[in-house]
């Protein structure tokens, strides 16, 4: 996923709060994630620039939400991987979100849950 010129003083970080997750939702979570990742690797840290990316992924009663956050520049994120990561979101029913914030960059992805589910789960690794 990393090329040579990307920068190598980037930090990145994940916190996982759900240990049972569908297999079907867990692996467009990890296609998203990895996007997502590959953006600010991109565009987030041009010339070399550091800082610091923080994954995190909540279980809450009716949705999953994924959250991305860099302290990368916010210029040229919207380019085809980022029409990747909507079309994955939208296939899951879910809600993409890039709230503003300030010193980087934040994108907010929601999936909700659906009761009915008969995909086998598996154990989210922490």
């Amino acid at each position: 996923m990393v090329d040579r010129d990307m920068p190598r003083n980037v930090t990145i970080s994940c916190f996982v709060t759900s240990k049972r997750i569908p297999e079907v939702i867990l692996n467009h979570l990890s296609l998203i994630a990895e996007e997502l990742v590959k953006g600010v690797f991109r565009y987030g840290f041009p010339a070399g620039r550091g800082g610091r990316i923080r994954l995190s992924l909540d279980a809450w009663p009716s949705t999953w939400e994924l959250t991305v956050d860099d302290s990368g520049t916010v210029e040229g994120r919207r380019g085809a991987g980022m029409g990747k990561v909507r079309h994955l979101v939208l296939s899951l029913g879910g809600a993409l979100d890039l709230p503003r914030v300030i010193g980087g960059h934040r994108c907010v992805i929601t999936i909700p849950k659906m009761p009915d589910f008969a995909e086998p789960l598996v154990h989210a690794a922490s």
